[in-house]
């Protein structure tokens, strides 16, 4: 008799499980197909996912100015507020290992990728796809990396060798 009611309590706990999962809450929406591909912009080291556009450092640095500087100072330096910190993104020196130099983006489509979903701070996904080139281009150029009037696209972006990307490498030793 024991089995039978330890089956009978495991079907009633998986129907009422079941029936639990299944109820709606009516709580937001199905993301359409255009929705989710939206917030597809990962992109590898290669840049096979970069959007169409482009930018230069001349485009990007009154952008700079208006979006980026209230977090990251006037001239890239960092900065403390109350609310928090912006990281340096401008070296001072060739010499200074801060940011974008020091090796944490060994790959120029990694800074355009958090660029383009992750800023400015508290207004993400804001960016246009050109937008965000502009300001990689302005960054990298700051940061003695590329020339001012360089165009930043989906072909020469990942063309950029960035500081620290020898230090790269993948688990089998190929650092490609």
């Amino acid at each position: 008799m024991r089995p039978y009611m330890i089956l009978i309590a495991t079907v009633v706990f998986v129907t009422t499980l079941g029936t639990a999962q299944a109820q709606s809450y009516g709580l937001g929406t199905i993301p359409t197909e255009t929705e989710l591909s939206a917030l597809d912009t990962l992109v590898d080291n290669q840049g096979k996912l970069l959007p169409n556009g482009q930018g230069t450092a001349v485009e990007g640095a009154p952008m700079f100015a208006q979006r980026c500087a209230m977090c990251h100072g006037a001239n890239g330096e960092g900065t403390q507020t109350p609310a928090g910190s912006g990281p340096q993104l401008i070296a001072s020196s060739p010499d200074t290992s801060e940011a974008i130099r020091s090796g944490k983006y060994y790959f120029a489509t990694t800074l355009w990728s958090f660029i383009y979903r992750a800023m400015p701070l508290h207004q993400e996904r804001t960016l246009t796809v050109d937008q965000a080139y502009a300001l990689t281009a302005y960054l990298l150029y700051r940061n003695n990396i590329i020339d001012e009037n360089e165009v930043m696209n989906q072909r020469t972006l990942p063309e950029v060798t960035m500081p620290g990307h020898e230090k790269w490498k993948l688990p089998s030793g190929d650092s490609s």
